[in-house]
């Protein structure tokens, strides 16, 4: 127990002593901690003095640069303001430059084809004559450039001046034409306007002039008088023939074909409808004579056969209707012959015997029903084979040939042109004669009704 006191008292000393010696270093570090809190804080008044006086001068200073910066700003936006208007200045110029550009493009092109089309409304021999003229003109225009185009235009509206007048005035120059023999001739040129005309250097021949698919050379197209062409070419007054169409008149007047050469343009299947719309002709012919031969006035001979059917005569009154012919005649020979019966059989034996004339009436009706019907199949059965002969020949020699194409689908039309022909009036015919069938039927029906009729009012007396 008392070694335990012992320990627990120099344990206690021990704890005593630590703690005065801790407390003591404690107070010590806090005055020192206090001392340099009071550096610091000094220190720190310095710097905010020190501060404060910078930032002062700072605010001077950037007061004093904002004050410079200000005009400055003007001069940018200014700048700017410029740059933007010269900007869109610049974009209307480009785009005043492409619309201009276009205008040259499209005046250069203009050029270009109006001196094409110069070429083809000239004369050949025209165009030897104006040959240099021509080069230098054709010159300036094949440079492919629109400006340099546009350059040789001074030269094109010259030669077209100058054209304009001498053609308005007349011109003669040398040159050689094909005559209507196919041979080439050395002579001279008249021309005016549109016009030419051409002699020959023998004084031989003269003629209009025009130009011949696949010549290298104007041809006559028609002759003229040579003395009123020499009239001409001495500058004297007189009449010549002028052909307004430039020769296109003479060309279409020269394609004419014979009828028998449009019919033989057609082919083989011409035959079967020429050969229908001959049978159709005169069998409208023959029907038309044939009906209009039957007696269908039968009212006087109606009176006497009801008189002397009444009057118990039937033998003079069949004699009588058979002076009527056919078809009025058999209806009637009937009624006389069973005149006795009652009045409904007699109508009946009557009505039955219309039927049997009605075969008569419409004979030869059906051909004419039938070939109206088949003729525009026949043409249009040319028309198709015509087409597959073309449609062959653009396989062999392509489209480039329009005058291939043209005569064969030309040709090919010809067989729906007379089957139109042969059905339209055949149509007609059959239409009118059937009518005229329907008439005299319905006149044997008047007749039976009034003999009927007749019949009832004798027999009722």
């Amino acid at each position: 127990m008392r070694k335990k006191r012992l320990k627990a008292l120099i344990l206690g000393g021990l704890l005593l002593f630590s703690g005065q010696a801790f407390a003591q270093e404690l107070r010590e570090a806090i005055a020192n901690t206090r001392q340099d809190i009071q550096k610091a804080v000094l220190e720190l008044n310095t710097l905010r003095q020190a501060h404060s006086k910078q930032l002062l001068a700072l605010s001077k200073d950037i007061t004093t640069l904002e004050n410079q910066v200000l005009p400055l700003r003007k001069k940018v936006g200014r700048v700017r303001e410029l740059v933007w208007q010269k900007e869109s200045g610049f974009q209307q110029l480009q785009q005043e430059t492409g619309y201009l550009q276009e205008e040259v493009n499209f005046c250069a092109s203009l050029l270009v084809e109006y001196r094409r089309e110069m070429a083809t409304r000239m004369n050949l021999a025209e165009i030897q004559y104006r040959s240099s003229r021509l080069a230098k003109v054709d010159q300036s225009l094949d440079s492919g450039q629109a400006v340099e185009i546009l350059s040789g235009a001074e030269r094109l509206l010259t030669l077209i001046e100058y054209r304009n007048q001498e053609n308005a005035s007349g011109l003669s120059y040398v040159g050689q034409a094909i005559d209507s023999h196919g041979k080439l001739q050395d002579g001279y040129f008249l021309q005016i306007g549109p016009i030419h005309f051409f002699m020959n250097k023998e004084q031989t021949l003269a003629g209009m002039v025009g130009l011949k698919l696949g010549s290298a050379n104007p041809t006559l197209v028609s002759e003229v008088s040579l003395s009123a062409l020499k009239k001409l070419l001495r500058g004297e007054e007189t009449q010549v023939p002028i052909d307004v169409t430039l020769g296109g008149a003479v060309k279409i007047a020269r394609q004419k074909k014979s009828w028998f050469e449009h019919i033989r343009s057609g082919g083989i299947v011409m035959i079967p409808i020429l050969g229908l719309g001959i049978l159709c002709f005169f069998t409208a012919i023959w029907k038309f004579i044939n009906l209009r031969k039957l007696q269908l006035d039968v009212e006087p001979v109606l009176t006497q056969v009801l008189r002397l059917v009444n009057q118990g005569q039937h033998s003079e009154a069949q004699k009588m209707t058979l002076t009527l012919g056919q078809p009025v005649a058999p209806v009637l020979y009937e009624g006389v012959e069973h005149s006795c019966a009652p009045r409904e059989q007699i109508e009946e034996i009557m009505h039955e015997q219309i039927l049997a004339q009605i075969p008569f009436l419409e004979k030869y009706l059906a051909l004419l029903a039938v070939s109206a019907a088949v003729a525009p199949l026949l043409g249009l059965l040319g028309t198709v084979t015509g087409m597959v002969h073309t449609f062959d020949l653009v396989a062999v020699f392509g489209t480039g040939k329009v005058n291939i194409l043209s005569s064969g689908i030309s040709e090919a039309l010809v067989t729906t042109e007379y089957g139109l022909i042969v059905a339209i009036p055949t149509l007609l015919i059959h239409a009118f004669l059937s009518r005229r069938v329907k008439r005299i039927i319905h006149t044997l029906e008047q007749t039976t009704v009034a003999f009927v009729n007749g019949l009832r009012v004798k027999k009722k007396k």
